[in-house]
């Protein structure tokens, strides 16, 4: 039987990973943030090729030579933002190196003397004053090629930044306040760290054990505030050597930790459990290639496990399965690593990334097929694109909002009580997308109280 005297509340969220453009996103209960994002959109539908001209678009492309002039005359068959095509953006997110763009690299920043975006330097959203931006949008033409690589994406920058100068007050003060901008560290830390206080306090519940996917990288100066503010608050971080971090307090131990899937030197190796779901006696694949490279590529190393007064905690962070088979194969992958750790209670706090109701029902089928329970399917990722990026073309990815539950726990025999999330994304009623500047992450942070049996 389950014991409150051994329950445990446990939580799982991902926390953002690299991300840079404040306006991709839309926070529909924010009209603040709402307006900005429909009066941008509509300067960037407005926005000509006559415009473009007026901003020294022509001396842009002088600038880079090559074919870059022939490309772009035949862009021109078509209005500006219609030109914006899945052909035109196809590089947007491949080519980094020597652009300027004030919207998309909002929050990246950017190496005046090399005229790319670097580790250090300003952020991109600070260089709209006094036309710098178009000074080093200049530089990267004259420096990289990029643009001769992608002469669309020369357009495409410029059309941004244009957008973007024309209300420079506005873009700035947006900006600063955004969940993306790094001087806002020590609030967003301490947003889920009072968020994981708040659930643990109303539960009633004294251990707590958080698993987080897309922890900021270690050695970063984001990565020290984050892991300041869980500390002081009283908890253990454990992190791994990729990007999941458990986090915990109330145990009378740091823990064990049983494997690091970026580390196969620690304890269980991930990635040979791995191996003997998806290959055969003789080494060969079972599934297809994106399959084999997601799951022993990227599943299998983004795994971390914690042993806490008995009970082995793991953490995982797992590549979208695609297919219903795929699903089950994580599934699969889930008791056979928590075996290869040994006997006893455990329970996994996981992104599982499943998008689709078929994936998620193939899913449970396999847990459930194991002995295992998985917790109710609650919506714990909602979002909602604006067309202030660079698939601004697809109908299907712009102004629909997308809900998924993609963070689930799966846990061996004992209670488990699904809490409900934070924030509250099944309240139809006040409708919530994420991220947002009170909420400066893709996922909500979901919550149970545990307890193994006895």
């Amino acid at each position: 039987m389950a014991s409150m005297a051994n329950s445990t509340l446990i939580g799982t969220m991902n926390m953002l990973g690299d991300a840079y453009n404040p306006f991709e996103f839309l926070a529909v209960d924010d009209s603040k943030f709402m307006a900005v994002c429909e009066s941008f959109e509509a300067r960037a539908r407005a926005v000509t090729w006559a415009d473009l001209d007026a901003q020294g678009l022509n001396e842009l492309v002088e600038a880079c030579g090559g074919a870059v002039a022939d490309r772009l005359t035949a862009m021109r068959s078509k209005e500006a933002w219609a030109a914006m095509d899945d052909s035109a953006l196809e590089d947007d997110n491949k080519f980094f190196d020597h652009r300027m763009n004030l919207i998309v690299f909002a929050m990246r920043r950017f190496d005046r003397d090399a005229a790319t975006c670097a580790d250090k330097g300003p952020l991109v959203w600070e260089l709209t004053s006094n036309k710098e931006w178009w000074q080093l949008l200049k530089r990267c033409c004259e420096k990289g090629d990029t643009y001769r690589k992608s002469p669309s994406l020369l357009a495409w920058d410029l059309l941004c930044c244009v957008v973007a100068s024309e209300d420079a007050s506005t873009f700035a003060e947006t900006c600063k306040a955004s969940y993306l901008n790094p001087d806002n560290t020590e609030r967003h830390a301490q947003i889920f760290v009072d968020a994981a206080l708040n659930v643990a306090r109303d539960a009633r519940m004294g251990r707590c054990v958080l698993g987080l996917q897309e922890f900021p990288q270690a050695g970063t100066p984001r990565a020290a505030v984050f892991e300041a503010a869980f500390k002081t608050a009283g908890f253990e971080v454990v992190r791994a050597v990729r990007s999941c971090a458990l986090v915990h307090k109330g145990f009378g131990s740091g823990g064990a930790v049983l494997a690091d899937g970026g580390d196969a030197s620690i304890g269980v190796d991930a990635d040979a459990v791995m191996k003997t779901l998806t290959r055969d006696a003789n080494g060969e694949p079972k599934y297809d290639k994106k399959t084999m490279a997601a799951f022993e590529g990227t599943t299998a190393a983004k795994v971390l496990s914690v042993r806490l007064d008995g009970v082995a905690y793991h953490a995982l962070h797992a590549k979208e399965p695609k297919t219903p088979e795929a699903a089950e194969l994580l599934a699969k992958f889930l008791a056979a690593h928590a075996a290869a750790c040994g006997a006893g209670p455990f329970a996994w706090l996981v992104d599982t990334n499943l998008a689709k109701e078929s994936t998620d029902s193939a899913f449970r089928r396999e847990v459930e097929a194991s002995g295992l329970q998985v917790s109710a399917s609650v919506p714990t990722t909602s979002k909602r694109r604006s067309r202030l990026h660079g698939q601004c073309y697809d109908d299907n990815k712009c102004h629909k909002t997308v809900v998924a539950a993609k963070d689930k726990f799966v846990v061996t025999d004992g209670s488990l009580e699904l809490l409900p999330t934070v924030p509250d994304l099944a309240d139809e009623a006040h409708p919530v997308t994420l991220p947002r500047e009170t909420w400066p992450a893709d996922h909500a942070l979901v919550a149970a109280v545990f307890a193994p049996s006895a």
